[in-house]
């Protein structure tokens, strides 16, 4: 089984100290991995899946491959 760690601060390019980021929280109904996933990642994962006509938004368990569901966001 693979080990996650969380990390402190992430640092984002073009972004200011100043301003927070909009993490997602997302949880999997299979094995109750969570994870937290920054906005602009998921907004790439969106436009990606449009450009190549994949559906989905890239949010499978890492552990399982199961579909993550979101539970809230936070902002860091």
């Amino acid at each position: 089984m693979k080990e996650y760690k969380k990390q402190g601060t992430m640092e984002l390019p073009f972004h200011s100290p100043m301003e927070k980021e909009k993490w997602y929280k997302y949880k999997c109904n299979s094995c109750n991995f969570e994870d937290e996933i920054p906005e602009f990642i998921l907004d790439e994962l969106f436009v990606l899946s449009k450009l190549e006509g994949v559906e989905g938004d890239g949010t499978n368990c890492p552990e399982c491959g199961f579909k993550m569901k979101p539970q809230g966001f936070i902002y860091r």
